[in-house]
């Protein structure tokens, strides 16, 4: 079972996450990996709601056929549904989902390594830059996001040289950025981050562009829909990511290749995600020869503590196996593509 967004402020997210998901699926079941034995998958849409997540989740829970759960993209879902997964004993792997207290419950599992883990990356370009100055416009109501701005930034410019000043709070709600965008580079800081969800970040960079500002941008993943949609006018703007499909690796190449003959596009991370997910729920599976959810559980707990390659590189995990870990990418707009900074 899968519950992750399909509509809402949050959709592309889950829908990708959906994609990478099914191709996993395909791949499983086409081969012999599971001993002849398939994955059914279903998707259940959250709407950006906590509340229908924890719905789903307490169904599935309930339902004995189900035998782990492909979870929410966001942390206020993640975090309403991790005691249900404790309390009900059954496993459930997230995607994105990056705040405290997700896997600190046991029988929950994430298979993105934490924004805020490889964020810091970001420190190393700016630094190379010559910024010692940097705002930000943060959706307030995404606790990921929030931290970014508030803790992450500010840490990673003690070591980089540059003091994080205005931080203007917005809401995941909020359509015009003209305000916001313009209170945060009152000041011209050297740089400024965008920290919001989905569409918006189109919203804010447009304004940004028509604000003349000249200083670095940068942002999240989010960001590649984003800046392929406005295209010229959003060349340099940059940030650390998970993966990217212009990474020059088997796995990254063999995803791509399988995604843009399934779906006539480019991979994108939230895809790359879903995708390991999915395969490490079966590797758990073919690790233990059983899928029940202890088996499950058992078995996602041995390949995380062993670690394994995936579409997002070499994924190591932390908290018993629980929690992935990357060493993460900087990847740049060029007006036309994305290009991979540092490898």
């Amino acid at each position: 079972m899968t519950v992750k967004d399909q509509t809402g402020v949050a959709a592309y997210t889950g829908t990708e996450a959906w994609r990478g998901i099914q191709l996993a699926a395909d791949e499983i079941n086409s081969g012999d990996m599971l001993d002849g034995s398939k994955l059914e998958v279903e998707v259940k849409d959250t709407a950006g709601d906590v509340q229908t997540a924890a719905s789903h989740v307490t169904q599935a829970a309930a339902d004995s056929s189900v035998s782990a759960i492909l979870g929410p993209v966001l942390s206020d879902q993640a975090l309403a549904v991790a005691p249900i997964a404790g309390k009900s004993e059954v496993p459930v792997v997230y995607t994105q989902a990056g705040s405290e207290g997700i896997v600190d419950e046991d029988w929950n599992f994430r298979a993105t390594p934490p924004l805020v883990t490889y964020y810091p990356k970001i420190g190393q370009y700016l630094e190379k830059q010559g910024a010692t100055s940097v705002n930000t416009v943060f959706a307030a109501d995404i606790p990921t996001l929030e931290q970014l701005s508030h803790d992450v930034l500010p840490s990673v410019g003690e070591d980089s040289g540059f003091q994080v000043g205005e931080q203007v709070a917005t809401q995941s709600t909020t359509q015009d950025y003209a305000g916001p965008v313009n209170k945060a580079i009152a000041d011209d800081p050297d740089a400024l981050g965008l920290l919001m969800v989905g569409a918006q970040i189109s919203s804010a960079m447009q304004a940004v562009i028509q604000s003349g500002y000249q200083g670095e941008v940068v942002s999240y993943p989010n960001a590649a829909p984003a800046v392929a949609e406005i295209g010229k006018a959003a060349a340099g703007v940059t940030w650390p990511t998970n993966f990217d499909s212009s990474i020059d690796t088997p796995e990254v190449k063999a995803f791509d290749e399988a995604y843009t003959e399934a779906y006539d596009g480019t991979a994108t991370n939230y895809a790359a995600e879903g995708y390991d997910s999915l395969m490490w729920v079966a590797k758990a599976i073919e690790e233990e020869g059983c899928a029940t959810r202890d088996a499950i559980k058992t078995g996602l707990e041995k390949v995380g503590q062993a670690g394994f390659t995936g579409t997002q590189g070499e994924l190591t995990f932390e908290a018993n196996g629980h929690d992935a870990r990357s060493d993460g990418y900087v990847v740049q707009w060029d007006g036309e593509k994305i290009v991979v900074l540092e490898q």
